[in-house]
């Protein structure tokens, strides 16, 4: 099921189904060629039981980050059809450890240690490694020598501030609900910013700043952006857009 939403999350956008003249060059069940409306590039997603593989034929990095990211929002936006919760995504390639030859191809999956991207195979822990040049290039922007990690997935308040409060001002308690802030704070909030000028754009910054403090690690671009794109909050066009603004 989630395959399947996925191809017509894409399809109802940008997307369309590769063709080879009159026939579509390649669509099946668990498997679907497709290319991005006015732009040559081709590319193949493969549905597999644990992940989804996406084939692309050369491309830049800024086109293979910006894949990634309709991919991505594509699996998310199926999740929620799905209604499926909890579900952690992955960045992950086609393991190559040495010592993983006899096993069936499994993925490994990419994570950070100090500030540096890896892989590290799903079957064998102690298999991990560095990326290579065609493997960082679907990964958010980093110095390719020291891959070094842009903390772009952190917000700065001014970002949140121009970029989602003062977008959808009115939408404050429901965002806030989302991201996990207390009833009881949001019902503070609410008292004190009472009678003020733009007292919802007030409302989304006290808000935002009481997120700030809750958890260090879920303070994040793409936490906001996934509060966004629930139903209660249905601001799916907004969360797009700062999809690719921050490449999430």
């Amino acid at each position: 099921g989630l395959f399947c939403c996925l191809v017509d999350h894409l399809l109802s956008s940008s997307w369309k189904v590769c063709m080879d003249g009159n026939q579509p060059l390649c669509l099946y069940r668990n498997c679907i060629t497709l290319d991005q409306r006015g732009t040559p590039e081709i590319v193949s997603l493969v549905d597999r039981f644990s992940y989804i593989e996406v084939h692309v034929r050369e491309a830049s990095s800024e086109v293979c980050r910006e894949i990634r990211g309709h991919v991505l929002h594509g699996i998310k936006s199926a999740c929620s059809v799905l209604k499926y919760h909890d579900v952690q995504l992955d960045d992950a390639f086609l393991c190559a450890g040495i010592r993983c030859t006899s096993h069936p191809p499994h993925v490994a999956v990419v994570t950070s240690r100090e500030q540096v991207y890896k892989w590290k195979c799903s079957i064998r822990g102690d298999q991990i490694g560095d990326l290579n040049k065609d493997q960082l290039m679907w990964l958010p922007e980093c110095s390719l020598g020291e891959s070094v990690i842009r903390k772009q997935n952190v917000p700065t308040m001014a970002d949140l501030m121009n970029d989602v409060a003062v977008m959808v001002p009115a939408k404050w308690r429901y965002v806030g609900i989302q991201l996990n802030v207390p009833h009881k704070d949001l019902d503070n909030i609410q008292s004190q910013v009472a009678g003020m000028p733009d007292s919802n754009v007030e409302a989304f910054r006290q808000t935002l700043d009481k997120w700030s403090t809750l958890d260090p690690h879920k303070f994040a671009w793409s936490t906001i952006i996934g509060a966004l794109e629930t139903l209660s909050v249905g601001e799916n066009d907004l969360a797009g857009k700062l999809r690719t603004k921050y490449m999430i």
